[in-house]
């Protein structure tokens, strides 16, 4: 699985991606939500792990922009990782068009619980976008 890691700290990049490359998965980086865009436009990507708060372009702005993108790049997974984690901010994450909500601090098995979750979310989501296009 092909994965972008968006987060504006290192640390917290260094921690998604020793745990997401557990799950041999090929990681990718970005520290903002413009980079972000520039990675989904560069490669196919399987999942995007996005944080909330970021300077320049924050998460749900990114994400907002990714679904607008053209198929198949406006269909990627995006989960938010976040230190957001009241109920109303897993509502904001959602109506920005993530997948999915895992608040910090992240464990092993808190991460890939979530990112199963978003993965089958998406493809909901997806199945919904094919029905009302045909």
């Amino acid at each position: 699985m092909r994965v972008l890691i968006v987060d504006d700290h290192p640390v917290n990049r260094d921690l998604l991606r020793i745990m997401m490359q557990a799950a041999d998965c090929d990681v990718f980086e970005a520290a903002d939500g413009r980079e972000a865009l520039d990675a989904v436009a560069a490669r196919p990507l399987d999942l995007v792990l996005m944080d909330v708060r970021m300077p320049g372009m924050d998460g749900l702005a990114a994400t907002r922009a990714i679904r607008a993108l053209a198929a198949p790049a406006r269909d990627i997974p995006v989960l938010a990782v976040t230190a957001d984690a009241m109920p109303e901010d897993a509502a904001r994450c959602l109506a920005a068009g993530m997948d999915g909500h895992l608040p910090k601090p992240v464990t092993q098995a808190r991460l890939y619980e979530a990112v199963n979750a978003a993965l089958e979310q998406a493809a909901v989501r997806q199945t919904a976008q094919d029905v009302r296009a045909a």
